[in-house]
C-alpha cells in the first residue's frame, strides 16, 4: 500500500494488508455487499464475472459460488468477450439492480426472484452497454453507458447511440441523458448527502474524475473537475474505473493501466468545504470549520458571497501550499464586505510557514492588518481583506457543524 499523504492513516490502518478473497477470474467487477440479518457474518459479497456471464457470491466461511448465470446476456449467439453484467447495486428495497452488457439494459431481480427490465432504451435507441450505477435513496438510478460491452466497441454495427452518456432513470421509468460529453464514463457514486455525483472517465487522454452537483429537480448541473490523474506522477494515467464513497465522503477510486492497477483515495471531509462555497451572506462562527483537504487538482479554497462574507471565528483548514480566495462580490458589480478573523490552520493544524493568500474583490469594512492584493477591481477600488494575526495558526478541533447561510 503506497501512502502519499499522512491523512490516509486516518482511513486505513498503518498495518493493514490486502487480502485476496478468491481468484482465478479474467476480470471481476461491480462488487456489492448484501446485508443478511440471519447471516452470522452479517451478509455476503456479490460481484460480476463479466467474461463468464455470471454473478458470483463470496461468503465468509464458505468461499465462492455461482449466484446467477446468465447474468448479462441471454442470447444464443456469441457476444464477444464482455457479455455479462458489470456494475451491481441494491435499490431501497434491497433488490439487486444490474448493469447488463449483452442485453444492454438496467435490470432488477425482484423480491420474488424474477428479473425485470427497468430500462434498455433512450428515445427509442438501445443503450451501448450500461457499465456502472448509483442509486439515490428516492429510487432514482444514475448510470454510465460506455461502449466496452459491445463486441466491436465504438465500431460495432449494433450501436445505436453515438455518444457515451450518463443517464438518470426515474421510478416512473423516465430516462433522461444527464451528460454526453465524457468520452468513456465509467465508475459512478454519490456523496453521502447525495448533493454531488462523482463520475470517472476511463480514458487515458482525459483521466479526470468529475463532480456533478445534483439540482433540486434531481437532474445534474454542470460538472467540475474533481481529480485529474494526469497531473499526479504518483499514480497511473489510464483513467478511472469503479469508485465508491464512504460515509465520511472520502472517494475510493480504481485507477489503472496495463502496467499497474491501484486504488486512489481522495479525501473530502463533509464538515469542510471541499472546493467552493457560494452564497448571498456567508458567516462562519460558533466553532464551525471550513477548509480544503486532499484535493490535488484544486489549488485554492474559494468562498464567494454576493453581499457580505464574515469569517469571524471558528477555524479555516488548508492543506499545505493552498490558497484561500475570499470574495464579497459574486457578479463583479456588488460592493460587499470581507472580514476574516478565524483561525488559520494548515493540514493537521500545524503552523505553515507559507501564508495562505487572503483576497477580497471589494473594499473590506474591517481595516486591521489589511493585506492588499496589489490589484484593482472593476470599480477601480483597491482590493483588500483583513485577518487577525493574534489567532493565526491556532490549533483547534474540527466541529461537525457547518456555518449557516453557506452552501457547502
Amino acid at each position: 500500500i503506497d501512502r502519499f499523504e499522512e491523512s490516509v492513516n486516518d482511513l486505513i490502518d498503518s498495518d493493514a494488508k490486502i487480502e485476496v478473497l478468491c481468484g482465478g477470474f479474467e476480470w471481476a467487477e461491480g462488487p456489492v455487499w448484501v446485508p443478511e440479518p440471519s447471516n452470522k457474518f452479517g451478509g455476503y459479497v456479490l460481484f460480476s464475472d463479466i467474461p463468464h456471464n455470471a454473478v458470483m457470491k463470496w461468503q465468509e466461511g464458505t468461499g465462492i459460488s455461482v449466484f446467477l448465470k446468465p447474468a448479462g446476456y441471454t442470447g444464443f449467439t456469441d457476444y464477444g468477450k464482455e457479455p455479462g453484467s458489470n456494475g451491481l447495486a441494491l435499490d431501497p428495497k434491497g433488490q439487486l439492480v444490474s448493469c447488463e452488457h449483452g442485453d444492454r439494459r438496467i435490470s432488477v431481480m425482484t423480491q420474488d426472484g424474477g428479473k425485470m427490465t427497468l430500462a434498455d432504451r433512450w428515445e427509442g435507441k438501445r443503450f451501448n452497454s450500461p457499465n456502472d450505477l448509483a442509486i439515490r435513496r428516492n429510487g432514482d438510478i444514475f448510470f454510465t453507458d460506455p461502449i466496452y460491452g459491445l463486441p466491436k466497441h465504438a465500431e460495432d454495427p449494433r450501436r445505436e447511440i453515438d455518444f457515451c452518456g450518463v443517464y438518470r432513470l426515474q421510478k416512473d421509468g423516465t430516462v433522461s441523458v444527464q451528460c454526453r460529453d465524457i468520452s468513456r464514463p465509467n465508475g459512478i457514486a454519490f456523496s453521502p448527502d447525495e448533493k454531488t455525483l462523482y463520475v470517472a472517465n476511463s480514458d487515458g487522454q482525459d483521466p479526470v474524475w468529475r463532480a456533478f452537483p445534483v439540482q433540486d429537480d434531481g437532474n445534474l448541473g454542470v460538472a467540475t473537475p474533481f481529480f485529474d490523474s494526469s497531473k499526479d506522477s504518483r499514480i497511473s494515467k489510464g483513467g478511472g474505473d469503479g469508485l465508491k464513497v464512504d460515509i465520511h465522503g472520502n472517494v475510493f477510486a480504481m485507477d489503472g493501466c496495463n502496467e499497474r492497477i491501484g486504488i486512489s483515495c481522495v479525501s473530502v471531509d463533509p464538515n469542510l468545504a471541499s472546493c467552493r462555497s457560494v452564497g448571498n451572506d456567508i458567516t462562519l462562527g460558533g466553532g464551525a470549520s471550513i477548509g480544503l483537504v486532499g484535493t490535488e487538482f484544486n489549488h485554492s479554497l474559494e468562498l464567494r458571497a454576493a453581499n457580505n462574507l464574515q469569517l469571524t471565528s471558528g477555524n479555516i483548514f488548508l492543506a499545505d501550499n493552498r490558497n484561500l480566495k475570499a470574495y464579497a462580490d459574486n457578479d463583479g458589480s456588488t460592493v460587499g464586505s470581507v472580514n476574516i478573523g478565524a483561525s488559520m490552520c494548515s493540514r493537521r493544524c500545524q503552523p505553515n510557514p507559507s501564508m495562505p493568500t487572503i483576497r477580497a474583490d471589494r473594499p473590506s469594512t474591517a481595516t486591521r492588518c489589511a493585506l492588499s492584493s496589489g490589484t484593482k477591481g472593476r470599480s477601480g477600488a483597491r482590493r483588500s481583506a483583513s485577518i487577525s494575526r493574534s489567532n493565526q495558526w491556532q490549533a483547534g478541533g474540527r466541529s461537525s457543524q457547518t456555518s449557516t447561510g453557506a452552501e457547502f
